[in-house]
């Protein structure tokens, strides 16, 4: 009498469905991975921007990469909008009565997890975008901020007409 276990090519042919269906639904699930990886950098670059807007509001026209003096000063960008400031622009966790505008400095959901050094980094400039090569741009001229990865910015590069 025969065992009641599967054969060798019974086996073999669950294997090739399986892997069928796995070729199927891998590539749908990386894309849908990356779109919403785009979703939340689009969201969160939207988040800033509008606490820019906000803190520039509230600094009578100033934005946070200009110190109270009136100078550039990019050091202390993060710390103007993640800590609290007086109206001048100066940092003053103490006592500032504007901010913070942000509890913490957040990642570019975009960019890699070994990448994770780059959370801080932005770019400064005047041009229309970023070199690609830090996690964030902001436009000193205009105000503007944005993701700074390659995919965003081709992203980006591609709504124009």
């Amino acid at each position: 009498m025969r065992g009641r276990g599967f054969t060798l090519v019974e086996i073999l042919i669950v294997v090739v469905i399986l892997a069928i269906l796995a070729m199927v639904v891998v590539p749908q699930f990386s894309a849908a991975v990356d779109d919403t990886k785009q979703t939340a950098t689009a969201q969160t670059q939207q988040m800033i921007q509008k606490q820019i807007v906000l803190y520039i509001a509230e600094h009578g026209g100033r934005a946070p990469h200009i110190n109270e003096e009136g100078i550039v000063d990019t050091v202390y960008f993060i710390s103007r909008l993640t800590c609290k400031t007086d109206p001048s622009g100066k940092i003053n966790d103490s006592s500032g009565s504007c901010g913070p505008y942000l509890d913490g400095w957040p990642a570019n959901p975009m960019l890699p997890n070994t990448n994770n050094r780059l959370t801080g980094t932005i770019e400064f400039g005047t041009a229309t975008w970023g070199s690609g090569k830090t996690a964030w741009y902001f436009n000193m001229n205009t105000h503007e901020f944005k993701a700074n990865d390659p995919t965003s910015i081709a992203v980006e590069k591609s709504k124009v007409p």
